[in-house]
């Protein structure tokens, strides 16, 4: 409460500050300086991570150095400088808690930075579409038909029991009277229940299009040509693309986040120091890692 009082009065006091003598802007500078606190020279990127660090603005990164100053983000970074640099002058930079939370923001904005850089590697379209297509082909192979068949000797025979079927004949009648299929010949023609995964490729394609109840064309097969009529299909259906883009994206940034993670932990040595039991323990201020500001995952 109290620190939030201290800056309200400050901003009070901002608005009477008089306006600043200006510099000579350098605009062939990549990362040009915007405003100089004393001898330290604030250029527009520390002006944007400021902003975007303290969620002051997390558009700073967008606004140009003109529109950093008239919204105030350049006074703002300002005070920032002159507050750190009056602490320095009274030895606060060499207190333990001062120092133990400079680095622990060192800390969280390299690793974070780090991370943003492993998912910007590794995340974009073609990725995420081949993603798609990988859990797109998983919910396929794992639709599950029942269907029953006839097989025949020729094409031209396939295409001629279709037909019959399609004025009414029984598929069943057919299946006795003309069917080579000794697995399913006393069963009405009846198989399955199959993931499409584990059918030929022409026929799980026409399994998973065909209508209930419907009979496909001929299907050549390695005894023969058949003829398919689906009874049932069940299984999940799998949703385009833009339906599901943002949760793929999501899982796999959560993927690499945690395999970042690893990786780093086990590129180095980590030992935990023994404490003895009821020893008091000093406890600094914690802070959970900041997630990436592109990422929205779950840890």
């Amino acid at each position: 409460g109290a620190i939030i009082l201290v800056f309200a009065f400050a901003e009070t006091i901002v608005e009477n500050y008089s306006t600043p003598p200006t510099i000579a802007s350098d605009t062939s500078h990549a990362d040009p300086v915007l405003i100089e606190v004393g001898e330290t020279a604030l250029r527009v990127s520390d002006v944007r991570a400021q902003a975007v660090l303290t969620q002051r603005d997390q558009m700073a990164d967008r606004l140009s150095p003109k529109a950093l100053i008239r919204v105030g983000l350049a006074d703002e970074a300002a005070d920032q400088a002159a507050l750190a640099m009056a602490a320095t002058t009274l030895g606060l930079n060499e207190n333990m808690d001062v120092k133990a939370q400079l680095a622990l923001a060192e800390r969280r904005i390299l690793s974070s930075a780090y991370l943003d850089q492993m998912v910007e590697q590794r995340v974009n379209e073609r990725v995420l579409k081949a993603l798609y297509k990988k859990r797109a082909k998983e919910a396929f192979d794992q639709t599950v038909i029942q269907a029953r068949r006839i097989l025949v000797s020729s094409h031209d025979e396939a295409e001629a029991l279709r037909k019959k079927i399609d004025q009414g004949i029984s598929f069943g009648e057919l299946v006795q009277r003309q069917s080579l299929d000794p697995l399913t010949v006393t069963k009405g023609g009846h198989f399955g229940p199959l993931a499409l995964g584990t059918m030929p490729a022409d026929f799980a394609s026409a399994m998973a299009t065909l209508p209930l109840g419907a009979v496909s064309a001929p299907i050549r097969g390695d005894n023969g040509w058949y003829i398919l009529r689906l009874e049932s299909r069940s299984g999940v259906r799998y949703p385009p693309f833009l339906e599901v883009r943002d949760r793929l994206e999501a899982e796999l940034t959560a993927e690499i986040v945690h395999h970042a993670i690893q990786q780093a932990r086990s590129s180095v040595s980590i030992r935990l120091a023994e404490w003895p039991e009821k020893a008091p323990v000093r406890t600094a201020l914690h802070s959970p890692l900041r997630i990436p500001h592109k990422m929205n995952v779950a840890w």
